[in-house]
């Protein structure tokens, strides 16, 4: 009788390599572990027969926190209640294969609001992803695969997906990746067979051929927009501080961002000195301009018939944003006082930016410069960007004066 025997053979193909000691993580989910063994046998014929059994484990998929960027807090100027500070986010895939990104927004705190604060999304990934946006929460659908052994800096060679289609673990052409650590590329082709080894070629090469187990990770991108509500108490900022989380099945990634609204608040002082006999007892203040200082008050000063009267009107801004559309208009008592022409030169006012330190002087002619004189009624558009018809800018915690010069009719 012919000696049995036989040869037991295992072979293990694998549809990815698997280092050992690697966690699950390391190898992309839908990836197909193919183990097939071979039994060698001669059954007295004198010819070596042989008989394979093989079983086929699919990778698990081993969720991941994503990687949610950090974008600057917001500052604008306060316009209405629906005015917008707009934040813009990626978000980086997690895990080992794709999956969807639950994004959870609240406001955590607010001040100064009449009525509260609002939001709103705005998301998108690459072509064919998925991104389902409702009130305070939005989902993206992200991308993500693990490398095997044999890719260069241009072309990636991953697990196949167990679907032969256009995309490999929820990665497609145009789409946006992270290679490991690297920086951000795009996806120009992908190759997915239903089995075995599937490809995705990189727009920008990558500086060293990638080993086995580098994470492939797609980025998605949103846009937060934040709206102020009604301001209550206007010079005071109304501030709104928003959490962002986006979490999958796995702990959260989360960012605060703070939006300030800047709000402005004018206000007009008279004050008035007597130029040919100096008097006052009230509201004292000093201004100085034309080279000179003088002390002018808001009361209290006396004057006789044919003295010279200086009045000097001062607008202020305290808030932190600035105020728009400034025009004074100042209505002469003709009945007793007359307008000075020529009173600083060959001009009639003295127009002054405190803050930004600068100095004019406007005649009451019409047309020529912001500032005129129409019988009883003197018109003077001030701040930054004034023009002869519209008033102009006047920042926050700053300051602008116009002084003008009449006397006291005989």
């Amino acid at each position: 009788m012919k000696k049995l025997f036989s040869i037991i053979a295992l072979f293990f193909l694998f549809s990815v390599c698997v280092h050992v000691g690697r966690a699950l993580a390391d190898v992309a989910a839908n990836a197909r572990i193919v183990n097939q063994a071979t039994l060698y046998f001669d059954d007295g014929s004198g010819v070596i027969q042989s008989t394979d059994a093989s079983v086929i484990v699919t990778v698990a998929h081993v969720p991941g926190i994503p990687t949610l960027n950090a974008p600057a807090d917001g500052e604008v100027a306060y316009i209405n209640a629906m005015t917008p500070i707009t934040y813009n986010y990626t978000i980086t895939a997690g895990g080992n294969g794709p999956d969807t990104y639950t994004i959870n927004s609240s406001i955590a705190d607010q001040s100064n609001n009449g009525s509260d604060a609002g939001f709103s999304f705005a998301a998108s990934t690459g072509p064919g992803e998925t991104v389902t946006i409702a009130g305070s929460t939005a989902s993206i659908d992200l991308g993500a695969t693990i490398t095997t052994t044999g890719s260069t800096t241009s072309v990636l060679q991953v697990p196949a997906d167990g679907v032969a289609d256009n995309a490999v673990n929820g990665i497609r052409v145009d789409d946006i990746v992270f290679v490991g650590s690297g920086t951000p590329t795009r996806v120009t082709a992908v190759s997915d067979p239903d089995s075995g080894t599937a490809t995705i070629t990189l727009a920008d090469a990558l500086s060293t051929d990638p080993d086995a187990g580098v994470t492939v990770l797609e980025q998605g991108a949103f846009t937060l927009t934040v709206t102020s509500g009604t301001i209550d108490t206007t010079g005071t900022d109304i501030v709104v501080t928003v959490d962002t989380t986006a979490v999958s099945t796995d702990a959260p990634a989360s960012d605060t961002v703070v939006a300030s609204y800047t709000s402005g608040s004018a206000t007009l002082t008279k004050y008035v000195r007597n130029v040919t006999s100096a008097n006052g007892t009230t509201g004292l203040r000093q201004f100085t301009f034309r080279s000179a200082t003088h002390d002018f008050f808001t009361g209290g000063v006396t004057g006789a018939p044919g003295d010279t009267l200086e009045y000097l009107l001062l607008v202020e801004n305290p808030g932190s944003g600035q105020v728009t559309g400034c025009s004074i208009e100042d209505v002469l008592p003709i009945d007793f006082v007359s307008f000075v022409s020529d009173a600083y030169d060959s001009d009639e006012l003295v127009y002054v930016d405190v803050t930004g330190g600068t100095e004019d002087q406007f005649t009451q002619t019409t047309g020529d410069d912001p500032a005129t004189v129409d019988g009883a009624d003197l018109t003077v558009h001030v701040g930054a960007g004034a023009t002869i018809t519209d008033g102009g800018d006047v920042a926050g915690n700053a300051s602008v004066f116009i002084a003008y010069q009449v006397t006291i009719n005989n």
